[in-house]
């Protein structure tokens, strides 16, 4: 046999002992299955979730400072509440989506570990996304949210841990380290159509309002409103009032157990009622219908200046408004209530006669020349 043929059957006899080797290699050296990463944890029994905001990054605590989590979800009667922000409710199925999203954490194995690389990844003690505290009835467990881990990935680490793993689905923004992620933000809704009458009680005065068929009756502390000559009746500043009055919504909610004895402002809103219902056939009854329920705002002051009080009585509940959402309602004086004469009728002419497309008062003349009116919007 020739050296050549004896190389040739050589390699033929080592890509067979490769091909066995490959063939029979021990599974441990394939890709791992998906594991989850919280398989001795059952998220069904947790109890409490803290919430860390960010640290170590732009908007963080600095290292070494207030550990005081964000946020406290806290499982009550069924439910979830805000435990550090009054019990308030959360919305409903915001902490179940998180529970969710804790309990279909997957991995086929670490992506990386060391110090060095839990900075870079921001899941460190001292650096990191979100840091969230599990808690059950027996143990809990911390968990810190880092950066992206590529491929639609969020790194992830076990307090007490060095290996990161890579997830999907769980995102430093699954956990809010803001109330208003939880809750439902609307405190107070009615719509302005359904408002029969209100009342506005502040330091200016008692101001009420009763809808006609279409205008408004208003009295001042009690006496129908006097308008001077020259001036008119404003409602701009009622519908203004309507708006405020009728959407309070919840910047942070505030402590319902503050004793307001004489609140700043109070808000009286009375719904319209219903008519009656009417058969077929039959005439509608010549008695006016019953009224609609009444609701009651108390406003008041808080230690931030753009914060405003808000309770309605019988709520159990209370709220920190936009202080500017409610000026209107808070600022309402007797001025505020009537214009120039002839100012509503001007306006809406104004407006009437604007082209389509441009904003109420705009000048068409400050259009570019040439500028063809029929391409704005209809």
């Amino acid at each position: 046999m020739s050296r050549s043929n004896k190389i040739l059957i050589g390699v033929l006899a080592l890509q067979v002992v490769l091909a066995l080797v490959l063939l029979t290699r021990s599974s441990e050296t394939s890709i791992g299955s998906l594991q989850p990463l919280l398989a001795d944890f059952s998220v069904d029994d947790i109890q409490r979730i803290e919430v860390h905001g960010q640290r170590g990054g732009d908007n963080a605590v600095s290292a070494g400072g207030d550990d005081k989590p964000a946020i406290v979800l806290e499982r009550h009667e069924g439910g979830w509440i805000v435990g550090n922000h009054f019990g308030y409710p959360t919305r409903s199925k915001a902490v179940e989506e998180l529970l969710d999203k804790l309990a279909a954490m997957r991995s086929r194995g670490p992506l990386a570990s060391g110090a060095g690389r839990e900075r870079q990844l921001e899941v460190n003690s001292d650096v990191f996304r979100r840091k969230l505290v599990l808690t059950t009835g027996k143990k809990s467990v911390t968990l810190f949210i880092g950066a992206g881990a590529g491929a639609r990935q969020t790194s992830v680490r076990f307090d007490g841990y060095q290996a990161i793993y890579g997830v999907s689905g769980l995102t430093p923004a699954s956990a809010s380290a803001d109330v208003a992620g939880w809750i439902d933000t609307t405190y107070f809704q009615a719509r302005p159509e359904d408002i029969q009458s209100f009342e506005v009680a502040n330091v200016a005065g008692s101001f009420a309002f009763e809808r006609n068929a279409d205008s408004w009756a208003v009295s001042i502390n009690g006496n129908d409103l006097a308008v001077p000559a020259g001036k008119e009746l404003n409602t701009d500043t009622i519908d203004g009032l309507l708006n405020s009055v009728g959407s309070i919504r919840v910047a942070e909610p505030a402590d319902p157990s503050r004793s307001i004895e004489t609140a700043e402002t109070t808000v009286t809103i009375r719904m319209k009622g219903e008519a009656p219902a009417v058969a077929p056939g039959e005439e509608a009854p010549m008695t006016a219908p019953e009224p609609g329920p009444e609701h009651i705002l108390d406003f008041a002051t808080t230690d931030k200046p753009d914060r405003t009080y808000v309770r309605e009585r019988g709520n159990p509940l209370a709220a920190s408004a936009d202080a500017l959402s409610v000026t209107e309602v808070v600022e309402l004086t007797v001025d505020k209530l009537l214009r120039t004469a002839g100012e509503g009728a001007a306006k809406a002419a104004a407006e009437a006669q604007a082209p389509s497309g441009l904003p109420p008062g705009f000048d068409p003349s400050q259009l570019p020349p040439g500028f063809d009116l029929n391409q704005l919007p209809q």
